[in-house]
């Protein structure tokens, strides 16, 4: 894929475990801009949609995004949800995540600035 030419005209999403909790990060191709979603009560695609409708609205919605190929990302309802947005979805191989590895990328600064937040009590 090559590099984008702007801020979010590719991003990348995954999802995580931290702490017996689910989150999401998303990140920004160019920039590696990362934002942290958090699902206190699981990661359902509708609660999914919900949080890219966010992040499509504030910094608009990207050309394409790559994403692993778990279900509630790769759902009928998310691939409705990303065709009406104008998205194009990428799903990188399970035998492959390097292959993603601007999520990849994205899963360790999510998962070190969360490590952070318990440590300094805030929570």
């Amino acid at each position: 894929m090559p590099m984008p030419e702007y801020p979010f005209q590719h991003a990348v999403a995954d999802l995580l475990q931290f702490e017996a909790q689910i989150y999401m990060a998303y990140a920004d191709r160019l920039t590696g801009w990362l934002e942290i979603a958090h699902f206190p009560s699981g990661a359902t695609s509708n609660k999914l949609a919900a949080v890219f409708r966010q992040y499509f609205s504030r910094w608009g919605a990207p050309e394409s995004i790559s994403t692993d190929g778990g279900t509630n990302l790769t759902s009928e309802e998310m691939c409705s949800f990303f065709r009406r947005w104008g998205v194009e979805r990428r799903v990188a191989s399970a035998d492959f995540p390097q292959s993603n590895g601007r999520a990849e990328t994205a899963v360790k600064s999510a998962k070190r600035l969360l490590r952070t937040r318990g440590q300094s009590g805030r929570g």
